[in-house]
């Protein structure tokens, strides 16, 4: 599992060749959060930052990844 989380940067450097898909939630308190799978168990949270940056904010089980994700609003802290 953690390996396949450290490989997960580079696939978003190669998104158009590895088949990332950052997968977008209805009804998300926030626009900019997107999940992205790990594996057939596992997903990532990331929400995007401009620029086609992405912050990794957590790798949970699919359906908690979601709950948790849904219910999240991100800021910057002034």
């Amino acid at each position: 599992m953690r390996q396949k989380v450290r490989e997960l940067p580079d696939k978003f450097e190669d998104a158009v060749h590895s088949g990332v898909h950052l997968e977008k939630l209805q009804a998300a308190r926030d626009d900019r959060i997107r999940t992205v799978r790990v594996d057939q168990f596992w997903r990532g949270v990331v929400v995007q930052l401009g620029d086609a940056r992405y912050a990794l904010l957590r790798v949970m089980p699919h359906d908690d990844a979601i709950a948790w994700a849904k219910k999240q609003r991100f800021g910057i802290n002034p």
